[in-house]
């Protein structure tokens, strides 16, 4: 549960220094690893929050 949190926050404060790093920018200039990392780990964090919050709630119906 802590872990959940901690994660969010952290993909939360990435996604918001992305959004700064494109709309201060007028020419985008990334490097090509940090474009790569950026659109590889946005994708796969929501899919896994989708995913591990259905999870987390139905352990939660089996323990009561």
């Amino acid at each position: 549960m802590v872990v959940r949190v901690i994660y969010a926050i952290l993909m939360l404060c990435f996604f918001i220094y992305l959004l700064n790093k494109i709309i201060r920018s007028e020419k985008v200039e990334f490097n090509v690893l940090e474009n790569l990392l950026s659109v590889a780990f946005l994708p796969v964090s929501i899919v896994g929050f989708l995913i591990g919050y259905p999870i987390r709630v139905y352990v939660k119906d089996i323990r009561r």
